[in-house]
């Protein structure tokens, strides 16, 4: 869902009302709702809803099977 502050509307943007009273914008052919609070908000891992996300939300972690096995030995055959 993309959000903007209700300080960053572009002049001249028609605001709509949503069935269940939400206000939202359109820009390129998509829904913009618009947030009406003080500051800035973002989902952020470590700093709360003030600082945008620094850490992925993801990280990648290999499957132990007979793959990731070859590959671990080859790689201790040529680390030495």
């Amino acid at each position: 869902m993309t959000m903007i502050n209700h300080t960053k509307i572009p002049e001249g943007s028609q605001i709509f009302k949503g069935p269940r009273g939400s206000d939202y914008i359109i820009r390129n052919g998509h829904k913009v709702y618009v947030r009406y609070g003080d500051v800035e908000q973002y989902p952020s891992a470590k700093d709360g809803w003030d600082t945008p996300r620094t850490t992925p939300r993801r990280k990648f972690s290999a499957k132990r099977g007979a793959y990731l096995r070859f590959i671990e030995n080859q790689s201790q055959l040529y680390a030495k």
